[in-house]
């Protein structure tokens, strides 16, 4: 958001940062714009978003793994033609897709989010990464 200079940003796990504060989380003021919104407009959510959705993702996926640290270095090296970025976990990006693999802190799990231009990519991609998690 900072590099970009963009006036927001917010992740699939309900995390949300406006331009006024983007060194904190406001999930609240995205509740109160959407409910604004939403009473501006009377349009339900679901037709506002409708034209803002360009990807498929997975959600979040909570898969058991030991060997937390491990199992991210295997998927760095399987998935290495990608862009790499360990900011948050593994983030790894291609043309028409991306996933991150993040370890939680107080469980043995890993939790992996994916999206893709399309269903069929995503669901692909979703089957090949869990199948190499849980394998």
């Amino acid at each position: 958001m900072r590099k970009d200079d963009a006036i927001f940003a917010g992740e699939l796990s309900g995390h949300y940062f406006f331009e006024e504060n983007s060194k904190a989380e406001m999930t609240t003021l995205a509740v109160i714009t959407l409910l604004n919104l939403m009473n501006e407009t009377g349009k339900k959510m679901s037709e506002l978003t409708e034209n803002l959705k360009r990807y498929f993702h997975s959600g979040e996926i909570n898969s058991d793994v030991e060997d937390k640290i491990g199992m991210m270095n295997k998927l760095k090296e399987i998935y290495s033609e990608g862009t790499i970025d360990e900011l948050d976990g593994v983030r790894i990006d291609f043309a028409d897709w991306w996933f991150n693999v993040r370890a939680s802190n107080t469980e043995p799990k890993l939790r992996l989010n994916l999206e893709a231009k399309t269903k069929e990519l995503m669901e692909q991609k979703r089957d090949e990464l869990l199948a190499i998690i849980r394998g």
